[in-house]
């Protein structure tokens, strides 16, 4: 390689999205939920200065956090990183410039950042080398899942707390949320992410007590995951 060529190594790591397209040049990648995909190396050569590089990430589907870590080292000269949102935007914050003494290596470190509920649509990720020679890796995945939900709640119609609701994050899909009451007989079913308990069974009000709940729920990486636990009804 002479001292004018330029190699960027792109390695993007989807845990949670099935990626549609090539990733190289103008080319669009589509990311769509609920399907696991890791992507493979991609190898770009800059074979002059002042040139640059666009990856460009459409999200199809709004997801709840969207996370980018930017690692690598170059040699002689000046690289830049920018992140431009589907509005034409430039995230400053995911911007990097590193500048290395004469000859010398210099380490980019590592950049780690979240944006939470990012638009859907067309992200950019540019990349510009004005001089010198080195790889840089570029990694974007979605932090991790979690379901919570209440120990308790009061269906009384007062509007607060009268709906036993689940939290979730980096949750894709509910294959089953199920709620018994003491005798096990079923209380609730839904498979809605969204759907919740409001206390009562064929639209009677139930009495005062705890009732068990089971989860089972899809992460957008694909992996199932379960969750139970009891909840106690005042009304």
């Amino acid at each position: 390689m002479n001292k004018n060529q330029f190699t960027l190594f792109i390695y993007i790591l989807f845990i949670s999205y099935n990626v549609l397209g090539q990733v190289i040049s103008k080319e669009s990648t589509t990311l769509k939920k609920t399907e696991k995909t890791i992507f493979t190396d991609k190898v770009i050569t800059f074979e002059n200065d002042n040139k640059s590089e666009e990856v460009i990430i459409n999200i199809k589907e709004q997801t709840p956090t969207l996370e980018l870590k930017i690692k690598g080292t170059i040699s002689y000269g000046e690289l830049k990183v920018k992140v431009i949102d589907p509005k034409g935007k430039v995230r400053k914050k995911f911007s990097i410039k590193a500048k290395g003494p004469n000859k010398n290596e210099t380490t980019i470190g590592e950049i780690n950042k979240i944006l939470k509920k990012p638009a859907s649509g067309k992200w950019i990720i540019k990349i510009s080398i004005i001089k010198g020679t080195g790889t840089i890796e570029i990694n974007a995945n979605f932090g991790n899942y979690y379901i919570n939900a209440p120990n308790s709640f009061t269906p009384n119609g007062d509007g607060e707390n009268d709906i036993f609701n689940l939290d979730t994050s980096n949750i894709s899909e509910i294959i089953y949320f199920k709620i018994f009451d003491r005798k096990g007989d079923l209380s609730f079913s839904s498979t809605s992410i969204h759907k919740g308990w409001d206390g009562k069974v064929k639209n009677e009000l139930q009495s005062s007590g705890t009732y068990f709940y089971t989860v089972e729920a899809r992460t957008i990486s694909g992996k199932k995951v379960t969750k139970t636990g009891w909840v106690y009804l005042i009304n």
